[in-house]
């Protein structure tokens, strides 16, 4: 199956585009108000530490001395493929954090639905709440 063939008007493609639009949407929603609220802190964790972290500067020796937030517990490749969102605006990076997370866990359940077989609906409603737990949490492992 191919990317490209996603959002292709079809008869097989049509419950996932519904699906995406919804989990789109909910991440959005949910996104966007945490960030309003201030609420993304383990997205500004990560941020500050990368910023440290591309300065030079050890994310983890003297943490509390540069920043009142809890600790930084990752190891540097994050901070490498963490670095295009701690380059953005907060509200920015933090927004664009939660919707590349959720393109990759619903490109995860396409295609493992389409290895399987039918089921798509059930594990994106079966998944979904996790998804926004994690959502209001700005935290994925």
């Amino acid at each position: 199956m191919s990317i490209k063939n996603w959002f292709i008007p079809s008869r097989d493609n049509r419950t996932n585009n519904y699906l995406y639009a919804l989990g789109m949407l909910i991440t959005l929603a949910i996104s966007v108000i945490e960030v309003s609220r201030g609420r993304a802190l383990n997205f500004y964790i990560y941020q500050e530490a990368t910023i440290d972290f591309l300065n030079g500067i050890s994310p983890y020796v003297g943490w509390h001395e540069r920043h009142s937030l809890d600790v930084f517990l990752y190891l540097p490749p994050f901070n490498i493929l963490f670095s295009l969102f701690a380059i953005l605006p907060r509200w920015l990076g933090a927004i664009l954090w939660n919707v590349v997370n959720f393109n990759l866990l619903f490109l995860s359940i396409v295609l493992l639905t389409k290895r399987i077989g039918k089921g798509n609906v059930f594990l994106f409603f079966y998944s979904i709440l996790i998804v926004a737990q994690v959502l209001f949490s700005f935290q994925y492992n």
